[in-house]
């Protein structure tokens, strides 16, 4: 430190960084292993990054390793209970194991973090219309709409989708009225 004080308040998490960055950059090409193993790198390198547990759950669940994947998001969730996009994260991970009411739980409370989360509100909306509950979906698609005008263009497809397949059930089964 004292030929040059710019090197004294070096720390590792640009390295860290590096190796995120790597595993963002594998994760985007498709190549989840490897964004995984960049993951381990930085979370050797800083254990206390919330972000690196997220992004490495959700290599996990692209591979569809939920219990790895639960438990990486469960850990970003501890280290900081206040990001939205570990709830949001997590919430998707719950619905691809076909637990809705868990994902929910985790969309609920992405949007009390972030009320601007349009893509909770939307995993919602879907995890509402896979428990059978279209006016809850249509509740839930119609405030993504309200949030991010991007959701509004397919927000009447999936109910309609339902009224038209109850009706096909009623003339099935006879049911004119």
């Amino acid at each position: 430190c004292n030929i040059d004080n710019a090197y004294c308040s070096y720390t590792p998490v640009p390295v860290a960084t590096y190796f995120a960055d790597l595993g963002l950059a594998h994760y985007k090409l498709g190549n989840f292993e490897l964004a995984i193993t960049e993951y381990d790198q930085a979370i050797k390198i800083a254990p206390e990054e919330s972000e690196y547990y997220r992004m490495r759950g959700i290599a996990y669940r692209e591979l569809s390793l939920y219990e790895k994947a639960m438990a990486d998001l469960n850990k970003s969730i501890e280290i900081d209970p206040n990001r939205s996009l570990a709830y949001l994260s997590r919430g998707l991970t719950y619905y691809r194991q076909d637990q809705y009411q868990l994902s929910i739980g985790d969309y609920d409370k992405a949007l009390q973090l972030n009320p601007n989360e349009a893509r909770a509100a939307e995993g919602k909306g879907d995890a509402f219309r896979e428990l059978g509950q279209p006016t809850n979906a249509n509740d839930a698609y119609a405030t993504a709409c309200k949030i991010d005008n991007a959701y509004c263009s397919y927000t009447p497809v999936p109910i309609a989708t339902y009224f038209a397949d109850l009706g096909l059930a009623h003339y099935k089964l006879g049911n004119f009225e």
